[in-house]
């Protein structure tokens, strides 16, 4: 038997309404039609017979029992709590539900056009009034982003003992490390971090971390110009995009147009 807890949630309160009296509003998810007419249950007819005569009291193969389903389905509701609704979905050994009535509420909420399957999609559209919150996936996403934390303030670490990469990181992020004493590059650095360890070990695990914070030095010198996406040494492109100027510059053709660069950039320091 595996337990699986889910919470259907409510959006924030977007309205002019004070958050108390929001908070204490009634919130129902009722009964919905689709595009075809056809009632909004989250189940397919197999799972209809297999679940719904122990709710509806009606055998499957009585004549009557698609007409007491449809009627079931028009007057489900599901309230839902300012704190948010616990439902348990899990499934037994068989495949059959733990909890019935939960998982039919479950499936009955996720076909519902107001409901979002996650926090994240429900900013994808405005009609959107609730979002499922899925405890276990959840909880992987936070193991997940403390592990991430975790790697990311090792190689904050490392990093910390050659100020020549915390200078570079700190350009790519777009500050100016010269006008910074080495704790403020530090603290302005951990900053980041805490931000976004993601991105953090993406720029900080970057084998062209070197070019990239070379490439934006030069931005901030007018060494190199950018003119929309593409950059121009001069008025010659290099590249559409950062990773594409990192490439030119990397090529072994373009070393003595690198080797320019860095002596105009030497020049401003």
């Amino acid at each position: 038997m595996a337990i699986k807890t889910v919470v259907i949630k409510r959006r924030g309160n977007a309205t002019n309404l004070p958050d108390h009296v929001y908070a204490e509003a009634k919130r129902k998810i009722g009964s919905t039609f689709g595009p075809n007419g056809d009632l909004n249950t989250g189940l397919s007819f197999g799972e209809q017979k297999k679940f719904l005569p122990g709710i509806i009291g009606v055998d499957s193969k009585d004549v009557n029992f698609q007409k007491e389903v449809k009627k079931y389905f028009q007057n489900l509701t599901i309230l839902v709590e300012n704190t948010g609704t616990k439902l348990e979905i899990g499934l037994d050994q068989e495949g059959d539900p733990t909890n019935l009535m939960d998982y039919v509420r479950y499936k009955f909420a996720c076909a519902h056009p107001y409901v979002a399957e996650n926090e994240q999609a429900i900013s994808t559209n405005r009609r959107y009034k609730y979002y499922i919150y899925d405890t276990e996936i959840e909880k992987v996403k936070k193991l997940s982003n403390v592990k991430r934390r975790k790697e990311a303030y090792k190689e904050f670490i490392k990093l910390t003992a050659d100020q020549s990469k915390v200078n570079q990181l700190l350009m790519v992020y777009g500050y100016s490390p010269k006008s910074m004493d080495e704790a403020q590059r530090e603290i302005t650095l951990e900053t980041e971090l805490d931000a976004d360890p993601t991105q953090f070990l993406m720029y900080a695990q970057d084998k062209n971390i070197e070019h990239q914070a070379f490439v934006q030095d030069c931005l901030t010198h007018d060494v190199l110009r950018k003119v929309g996406n593409t950059y121009l040494n001069g008025d010659e492109a290099i590249g559409d995009s950062l990773e594409e100027a990192v490439l030119y510059l990397k090529d072994k053709k373009n070393s003595n147009i690198y080797t320019t660069l860095k002596a105009r950039l030497k020049s401003y320091s």
